[in-house]
């Protein structure tokens, strides 16, 4: 690595929103375990994925799932997480990804400076790596948090 004894900077990490909607779903998951850590990383967002992530939350059919599984209603703990998180500004569009709906977590990679993109969704993941970012499992990006720490 680099010189003794700096002390690193917290990952930032770009979160696929299906990955925060099984965390909420399944809290004692790889993707809820993946959020519990949430404070030794820098979660990134933009405007827009945070209303995306809201407004897939708050779908009736998930709120009745999701309002058994925890005492904290999920739209409570999506806020909550979401709160941490550093909004960036929307960078110019990038075009990564072969389904061009998923090139927004990309530009909010790119403008928030983050180091990888967590997400299960393959076309996501057949990108490996887009202007330094790389893209990753969740249960992938857990070990490398107990690696880094």
């Amino acid at each position: 690595g680099g010189p003794g004894g700096s002390r690193r900077r917290p990952l930032r990490v770009v979160v696929d929103t299906v990955v925060f909607v099984r965390a909420l779903m399944n809290p004692t998951s790889t993707w809820g375990a993946l959020l519990d850590r949430a404070p030794e990383f820098t979660i990134l967002t933009t405007d827009g994925l945070r209303r995306e992530l809201l407004r897939v939350v708050a779908r009736k059919e998930l709120q009745e799932r999701l309002s058994r599984l925890s005492d904290l209603p999920p739209l409570d703990r999506a806020i909550a997480y979401l709160s941490s998180a550093v909004v960036v500004q929307d960078h110019a569009p990038v075009e990564a990804c072969r389904d061009p709906d998923d090139d927004k977590f990309f530009a909010c990679a790119v403008a928030g400076n983050a180091d990888y993109i967590v997400s299960e969704d393959e076309d996501i993941l057949a990108i490996g790596e887009y202007q330094g970012v790389k893209t990753i499992r969740a249960a992938a990006f857990v070990r490398v948090l107990d690696g880094v720490r």
